[in-house]
């Protein structure tokens, strides 16, 4: 087993900057959307 190591940069984490990051959002929705259509279209 590998270990990983990371650190959380106060500069850019959401938790510090109190900004979200709607990118990945998003995308997530717009997925969820086209495979609603297509549920829609089989039923």
């Amino acid at each position: 087993l590998e270990l990983i190591e990371t650190e959380v940069c106060s500069s850019c984490h959401p938790f510090y900057t109190k900004k979200e990051r709607l990118t990945d959002q998003m995308g997530q929705i717009q997925k969820f959307k086209a495979r609603l259509q297509k549920a829609k279209k089989k039923a």
